[in-house]
């Protein structure tokens, strides 16, 4: 078969269509059922968690009672918690910041976004994505920038 030249023939649409089906069932039903059975079971075990006498509650009372000079990066992470569980002491009054605008702007996306404040900053998973975002943003500029 020495010589023989193999020509490329047109992609069959009806190939691809079978292929993007197949995407479409081993894709959809995976995330369907991440998004309304885990994702929810998971929000009820955390908020049972976070009543009297759950694991979480006891791991934030914990934390609260651990020195100041100690666990600071679990005492930044779970910070919100801290204060919905009445675990963190108030800062005095007149001690305006930073702090305090964050904590209206959690709170105003709590109460302003639909479906229990997926897109908050408590939540990985939206965590995640505005980081890729962020990431892709950093890359297509110094792209663009550096030619």
């Amino acid at each position: 078969m020495a010589g023989t030249l193999v020509e490329p023939s047109a992609l069959d649409m009806q190939a691809l269509a079978v292929q993007l089906v197949v995407a479409l069932v081993c894709t959809i039903p995976p995330y369907a059922y991440w998004w309304f059975v885990i994702v929810p079971n998971r929000r009820r075990e955390l908020a049972k968690g976070k009543r009297k006498g759950g694991e979480v509650r006891e791991y934030l009372e914990d934390l609260a009672a651990a020195p100041a000079a100690e666990r600071k990066p679990e005492r930044w992470l779970y910070d919100r918690y801290l204060r919905e569980a009445g675990l963190k002491a108030p800062r005095p009054a007149g001690s305006a910041g930073l702090p305090e605008a964050v904590e209206a702007l959690e709170d105003g996306l709590q109460d302003a976004l639909p479906g229990g404040g997926f897109w908050s900053f408590d939540n990985p998973v939206f965590v995640y994505f505005v980081l890729l975002a962020a990431y892709i943003i950093f890359q297509v500029v110094s792209h663009a920038v550096t030619g």
